[in-house]
């Protein structure tokens, strides 16, 4: 059985995906038994497959499912109940990886063998690394209850940041939130908070991609209806599953709460939205504006900025956030 799956979302990245590839198959330093690939095409419409095919011709620990398409959450749960690895690694296709990352994941997984590891990154245009993470390790080897509910620290939340053991995420029923914008977000929360213990790895191992031309952090939308939407599917989910777990009244619940609903406001006052999208504001507004009573003090500001003269005073709190990250 091999340690790790690298889980790979394929759609419409045929400019990108070979390069991921390569990057996944040329690893220094480890038996090619002991991980494995898995690309899970997405009912892509361009060459993507084609290329991905080409790529992994011959390649023995590497294959390719093929689903109709149901975006990025649904992918990656196909992957995942198709690997086999100890543990589970979901790669962005446009992105690569260090040539020596799986090696120093095994190293790390040998040692103390947790729930998940979190690893650095670095920022890259295609060719140049931009610059690089350097998260804290103050919290590394405690549990996530320990680091949510005694630190009030909010982990870094992009999925392809976190090695995750396989049977840790099945047995709580970890999985991504379908049909939503920000599922890492919703993901990751869950994830480290069932955690028993998250590791934090010193090296950089990612490298993501800034400059394709498509991806939701290039666009600049005026209609933000979707992203509205999903934040509201978000925040009812962290509730529903820390209501499950006990824990809807701890510091850490009214942290993400605050926060969540603080960028609400700011996608609400900082773009368009459609009829439908408005009405679901107006039916959740004062729930939002409870949300952010719950947060930190800017955030009680903002709250009663929004109900006072929300066109005036919501703009002083547009700066940036002091939410505690590692």
């Amino acid at each position: 059985m091999p340690q790790i799956s690298i889980i790979i979302a394929m759609y419409n990245i045929e400019k990108y995906i070979a390069q991921c590839l390569h990057s996944c198959i040329d690893q220094q330093g480890v038996a090619i038994k002991e991980y494995e690939i898995i690309v899970v095409n997405d009912g892509a419409t361009d060459n993507s497959l084609e290329v991905a095919e080409n790529v992994l011709a011959g390649i023995s620990n590497a294959r390719i499912v093929t689903r109709i398409n149901g975006g990025l959450s649904e992918a990656r749960n196909t992957g995942l109940n198709e690997a086999h690895g100890e543990y589970v690694w979901f790669v962005d296709g446009d992105d690569i990886i260090t040539p020596n990352a799986i090696a120093i994941l095994l190293k790390n997984i040998r040692e103390s063998h947790s729930d998940t590891y979190l690893c650095n990154y670095s920022l890259y245009d295609g060719n140049t690394i931009l610059n690089t993470s350097h998260f804290s390790k103050e919290y590394s080897g405690m549990s996530g209850r320990e680091i949510h509910n005694n630190h009030c620290c909010i982990l870094p939340m992009m999925a392809w940041l976190s090695i995750n053991r396989r049977e840790f995420l099945l047995l709580n029923n970890l999985k991504f939130y379908p049909h939503i914008l920000h599922e890492d977000f919703e993901f990751s929360i869950r994830a480290h908070h069932m955690a028993n213990s998250i590791m934090i790895v010193d090296d950089a191992l990612y490298l993501y991609r800034v400059d394709r031309v498509g991806s939701i952090m290039q666009q600049k939308q005026k209609d933000n209806s979707k992203s509205i939407k999903s934040y509201f599917t978000i925040i009812d989910s962290w509730r529903l599953f820390f209501y499950e777990q006990n824990e809807i009244n701890t510091p850490f619940y009214k942290t993400i709460c605050g926060s969540w609903a603080s960028l609400l406001f700011r996608m609400i006052y900082g773009g368009e939205q459609d009829e439908s999208t408005k009405a679901l504001i107006k039916e959740r507004w004062f729930n939002c504006i409870l949300c952010l009573m719950k947060g930190t003090i800017k955030q009680k500001c903002m709250a009663v900025g929004i109900l006072l003269t929300p066109n005036l005073l919501l703009k002083r709190f547009f700066g940036r956030k002091k939410t505690k990250f590692i």
